[in-house]
C-alpha cells in the first residue's frame, strides 16, 4: 500500500486540533526562546557563523500532510521539512518562527493560521538555540515592532564579496543587483512555485558557482519557498546562508511578478 498524504494529513490535523485545544503548552502559548525582529537581527549579527532558515504556516501544513498552493507536497518533503527542525541543534543555523504568533494564548487569529505551526513545533523541534522572529525580513510592521532599516539587514552581507541569490525574479534580482554595485552577484532562478522538486538542480548550479570562490567571502540569499530551508540546511557550514523569504519583494515594492 502507497504512502497516503490524505490519511496522514487528516490524522495530523485531527491531532493538532485536539493538542491545540486542551495542552497547555500549545493552548497557553510555546515556552521556547524567541527574539523579536530587532533582537533577531542583532542576534544574527553577533553570531555570523551561524545561518538562518524561516519557518511560517506553509512549511507547517506540508509538515503535516497538507497540500499549499505554491508547493506540491510529497512524502520526500515532510520527510526533509522534519529534519530541518529536527537538526538545528547539530547545524550552524537558526530558526525563525512567526514568535508573536507561538507565544501568546490563542486567539481567533492563532487558532486560524497558527495553530497547526505550534502542532509541528511541539511535536518535531528540539530547539535549544534562540528562536529568531519570521518576519524580520519582511521590513515592515507585520509583527508589531519597529520597521526594520535595509542598510542593517544587509549587513548580513555587505561584507562579502560574491552575493548568490536564489529567486525566481529576474526583475528583482537586477534590482538587488543594481543596489549593491560593489559585489559581485549570481542568480540562480528558481520555480516561482513547486521549487522543492528542483532542488538538486539548483543544488548543483550552486555548486557550480561556489567552485573557485572564497567562500568566506560568499553569501547565499534565497527566496525558494520550501526548498530554501532545505538548500540552508545543506550548505550552512560551507559559507553564510540567509532565507529571506519575501524580503526582496518587500524591499523593492514588487509583490507580484510584472
Amino acid at each position: 500500500m502507497g504512502y497516503n498524504l490524505d490519511i496522514v494529513y487528516f490524522l495530523n490535523r485531527s491531532l493538532s486540533v485536539v493538542l491545540n485545544r486542551f495542552h497547555p503548552r500549545l493552548r497557553k502559548g510555546l515556552g521556547l526562546q524567541l527574539l523579536d525582529a530587532e533582537a533577531s537581527l542583532n542576534y544574527l549579527l553577533a553570531n555570523p557563523h551561524l545561518s538562518i532558515t524561516r519557518w511560517g504556516d506553509g512549511e507547517s501544513m506540508l509538515t503535516i500532510g497538507g497540500q499549499t498552493p505554491f508547493q506540491k507536497n510529497s512524502p520526500e518533503l515532510m520527510r526533509d521539512l522534519r529534519g530541518v527542525l529536527r537538526n538545528s541543534q547539530n547545524l550552524p543555523y537558526v530558526v525563525a518562527l512567526p514568535w508573536r504568533f507561538m507565544v501568546q494564548p490563542h486567539n481567533a487569529e492563532t487558532w486560524g493560521t497558527w495553530k497547526h505551526s505550534r502542532y509541528v513545533c511541539h511535536k518535531f523541534a528540539d530547539l535549544e538555540k534562540p528562536c529568531l522572529d519570521a518576519h524580520m525580513f519582511r521590513n515592515e510592521l507585520t509583527s508589531g515592532g519597529p520597521r526594520l532599516d535595509d542598510d542593517k539587514i544587509g549587513r548580513l552581507w555587505t561584507s562579502a564579496s560574491h552575493l548568490v541569490l536564489a529567486i525566481s525574479s529576474e526583475k528583482l534580482f537586477d534590482k538587488f543587483a543594481t543596489s549593491y554595485p560593489g559585489h559581485v552577484c549570481h542568480h540562480i532562478k528558481v520555480p516561482a512555485k513547486n521549487a522543492y522538486e528542483s532542488l538538486e538542480t539548483t543544488q548543483k548550479r550552486f555548486d557550480a558557482i561556489l567552485s573557485g570562490l572564497d567562500l568566506a567571502k560568499t553569501r547565499f540569499l534565497l527566496s525558494a519557498g520550501p526548498a530554501s530551508k532545505m538548500l540552508v540546511a545543506r550548505n550552512c557550514k560551507r559559507l553564510g546562508c540567509y532565507d529571506l523569504g519575501h524580503y526582496f519583494q518587500h524591499r523593492y515594492n514588487m509583490r507580484k511578478e510584472d
